[in-house]
Formats: C-alpha cells, structure tokens, sequence
C-alpha cells in the first residue's frame, strides 16, 4: 500500500545551520517535532557567508530536517537570491507551509503570499540589539534600527502569523508591527532528562568532582553574555576554596587565558567544548547554571537556548531581571537565584547567605530540586508540547 506523503514544510533564511548554533537548535528542535508528530519535514534553503564558516565543522541535522546551504558571500548575493527563488518554485507543489526566517530573506515573501498556504515570520530576537550592542556609532545604530523596522513592517502585512520565542518579544512585535498573530514557541529541549540523577553521579565520578560545587558556564563569549562576570564572581565567591568552575565554550583556549588572568588555579577550572546531545548528558554533572544578562530590550524579549538545558539538567540557575520570562518561569518552580544585575555580587550579603542557603536546598532535597525541573521542562519547555500551535496551523 503507497504511504501518502504529508508533505513539506519550506524554510528560507538568514541563519547560520551549518554549524551547532543557537539559532540551528531552535530551527532544528522544532522542525524534529513537527515531524514527529506529522511527518511533515522541513527542508531549508539558507545563506550562509561561507568565507567566515567553511572551515568549520558542519552539524548533523536531525530526522525532518533538510538544509540546503546558499553561498551568500557578498561578491554573490544577487546569485543566491536568485537561486533561492527558483528553489521556491520547484517546491512549490505539495508545500504545507513557508517559514522565513531572518530579515534578508523578507523580500521573498511577497513571491509565495499568493500562493494559498500558511506563511509565518520567525523571530529570535528584537533589532534594537543594534543599538544596544551595536558597532557603528550611536546614530549609525539607531538609523538602522528604525530600517529594519521599517522593512520587516512592509512584510509583516503579509504573513499569517509571527512564530517567536517568547511573549515578550510577541508583544514587543505587536508594538512594532500591528497585530499580526504570533505563535510562541520558547527555546527548549527535545525531551525531559528523567536520569538527570543518574547522569549527575556518572560525570561527576567521571572528573572526579564528587563532594565539590560545579559552577558552569555554557555559551558563547560576546561581551553580552557577561563570561567575564561569571569568572569574576567564581574567584570573588570561592577564593581559595575546592570548587570547580566549567566552562563549556567555542573558544576554550580563551576561557583559560581569561580564568589564569583571575587567579584562578588551573586544577580549579574545566574548558571544553561539547556538541549540544553531549552538552545535555553532561550537564547534570553541575550544580549552578549561569546566565547574566543587562536588563535592555534585547535580553527582555530573548529566551536563551542554555535555559532550558541548564533546568532539564537539574542546575540552579543563576540569571538576571533582563531575562525576564525565563526568570519569572523558574522562581514559579523554585528552580532559580534572580539577580538584580549582572554586578550583583554573590560574594556579599544578602546574596551569599541566599546562595548558600539554596544549595544546601538542593543538597539536601536533589531528587525533588530536580523533580521541580522537570515538571518546568514538561510543562514549558518540551518542543512536543510547545511546537503544537504550529503543527496545528498546517
């Protein structure tokens, strides 16, 4: 008997899915559960400046996901465009769905609105971003921001609905763009660690890390991400002390440069890099999770993929006011410290004694600390659960 085929979703974008980015396991994690629950793939058609990326190592995509990478080096973008259109119409048959994803790729819109199919934007992310992290000056950053504005507006008249990752930024979309329907879908995992425990006695026997608190720092270095400041506050909390602080990072030879310059003892810091499955089974071998963050409109209406991660591992997050739908969600289940900034200092009081106090919580209560995280992650994070608004509207 001939299965029927489900069908296709077709994702067109600015996003780098040749390497293991933040950005690759939002796209990558929602398109494995559509697929799973409809069979429905995905097949992607991205630029990529493959100068900056061609020597580095490509992700393995996941079940559902196709990706096809578009060469869009300056010298080449009119050719990508153009490849990227006809890559369109020869798909056009049998497409449930057109996803566009990432500001350059709006121009393409208007090419399938007509063509009777759902066609959602998605967001990651606002671009005052470029204001308040940008490179040019003030008034070069602002100008941009008012263009990009500007232009993802034109588009946005023209889509069924805004896929983004939190209500924040759906919010902040409305305010911006008029109500156009959003569908939130946070960053989070493919399913809940339920041996988290187990994981955690595994790796920890493993390096050797039993009866010592395990600071973790997992991401990227750029100065938002406030890496510095977490180095600072292990040296400022633990001076002296057996604790070990991991840094699970792109650039660890940088990492180790940075805590050597704090006075940080080699035997006390650990800086490797991890693909993302090797990052969630080892995670658990931690106990605090970190992510500091200004308290601005680009971290207001962000949701870090490493938030997630950090709670189905079971860790204490410890982040900041400025991400504030995944600090509200984790003081709900009491799985979290909320800083008022990232320069609240853990070493003085009253947030020392705060900090103590709830590992000696966690200590003393891990199976239900990591129950409680568990039940966050079922109930928020899962990409089954949270996927389902969309795999409805197809």
């Amino acid at each position: 008997m001939m299965m029927t085929d489900p069908g296709r979703i077709l994702l067109v974008g600015w996003r780098n899915l040749h390497s293991a980015t933040g950005e690759w396991q939002l796209i990558a994690n929602r398109a494995a559960a559509v697929y799973e629950a409809t069979g429905i793939r995905t097949e992607a058609a991205v630029f990529v400046n493959m100068k900056k990326h061609r020597d580095k190592p490509r992700v393995t995509h996941p079940a559902g996901l196709q990706v096809q990478i578009v060469d869009a080096s300056l010298n080449r973008l009119p050719i990508a465009y153009l490849e990227t259109i006809q890559w369109l119409r020869a798909r056009r048959e049998r497409t449930r769905a057109v996803v566009f994803s990432g500001l350059p790729s709006y121009p393409l819109v208007r090419l399938v609105s007509k063509w009777g199919i759902p066609v959602f934007g998605d967001v990651h992310g606002a671009y005052e971003e470029m204001k308040e992290f940008g490179r040019h000056v003030k008034p070069v950053n602002y100008a941009l921001v008012r263009i990009c504005n500007l232009w993802e507006a034109s588009a946005t008249r023209q889509l069924t609905a805004r896929l983004v990752v939190s209500r924040a930024l759906a919010e902040h979309s409305r305010r911006m763009h008029g109500n156009v329907p959003c569908v939130v879908i946070p960053c989070g995992v493919k399913s809940v660690c339920e041996n988290s425990l187990e994981l955690r006695q595994i790796w920890r026997e493993r390096h050797g890390w039993q009866g010592k608190t395990v600071w973790v720092y997992c991401g990227g270095l750029s100065v938002w991400q406030w890496v510095d400041r977490v180095i600072a506050q292990f040296s400022e909390y633990t001076p002296g002390g057996d604790n070990v602080l991991w840094l699970i990072t792109p650039d660890t030879a940088l990492c180790h440069e940075k805590c050597l310059a704090a006075g940080i003892p080699r035997e006390r810091f650990r800086s490797e890099t991890l693909l993302p499955d090797e990052i969630q089974e080892r995670l658990p071998a931690g106990d605090i999770g970190f992510l500091l963050r200004d308290d601005n409109v680009t971290n207001h209406v962000a949701f870090p993929n490493k938030f997630a991660q950090y709670v189905n591992a079971g860790l204490l997050t410890v982040l900041t006011r400025g991400l504030s739908e995944p600090a509200t969600l984790s003081m709900e289940y009491g799985a979290s410290i909320v800083l008022d900034s990232p320069w609240t200092s853990l070493s003085m009081q009253p947030w020392q004694t705060i900090l103590s106090e709830a590992l000696a919580r966690r200590e003393g209560g891990m199976s239900a600390f990591h129950a409680s995280c568990h039940a966050l992650v079922k109930d928020h994070l899962v990409y089954s659960r949270t996927a389902r608004p969309l795999i409805d509207a197809l």
